[in-house]
Formats: structure tokens, C-alpha cells, sequence
């Protein structure tokens, strides 16, 4: 019982301590001060010219890697693709295409 009173008495003088303590007048300054100051070193020059740089950048890599994975697809083999094509090109489809009726 005595550990649980000796505790309650110590944070009771410690928030008696802390609501008679004077708070400093221009610490509320000093804040927005540095607060302004980081935000004028965020707003220089370096932002203005990294932001087109690094789009012309990217969109350099995309048109980098689309050049790439165009060339790097290539077909099996040229004799396939021409017999394929004359293949294609023999097929008579005339004959499904007869309008008349036969009798």
C-alpha cells in the first residue's frame, strides 16, 4: 500500500512541477522560424530543374526497353514464314465464296 501512495505522490508533485513551470514566450517563434526556414531550402532551384530531368530520364528508359524487347523477339525461321505465307496465298476460297445455286 505504501509503494502505491508513494508513487501517486511523486506523479502528483511531478504534475505540480510541470504546471508551475513559465513557458518561454518566444519558444512558439523560434518553431515557426525553423519550420519557414526548412520550407525556403525545400523551394530552391535544385526541384525547378529535377522534376523535367528526371521525366525526360524515365521516359527515355521506357522508349529504351520498348526498343529492346522489339528487336529482341525474332522468328524461328524465314523458310516457315514463306511457306506459311505461300500456304496462305494457294488457298482457293473462290469455290466458299460462289454465290449461285447448284442444280
Amino acid at each position: 500500500m505504501k509503494k502505491e501512495t508513494d508513487i501517486e505522490n511523486r506523479i502528483d508533485q511531478l504534475i505540480r512541477e510541470e504546471r508551475n513551470t513559465e513557458l518561454n514566450p518566444y519558444l512558439s517563434t523560434r518553431v515557426m522560424a525553423a519550420i519557414a526556414k526548412q520550407q525556403d531550402r525545400k523551394a530552391g532551384l535544385l526541384p525547378v530543374f529535377l522534376k523535367p530531368v528526371l521525366a525526360m530520364a524515365s521516359l527515355t528508359v521506357v522508349v529504351w526497353l520498348g526498343i529492346i524487347a522489339g528487336t529482341a523477339y525474332t522468328s524461328g525461321s524465314r523458310e516457315q514464314a514463306t511457306v506459311l505465307t505461300n500456304d496462305a496465298a494457294s488457298e482457293n476460297f473462290a469455290f466458299y465464296l460462289q454465290t449461285e445455286k447448284e442444280e
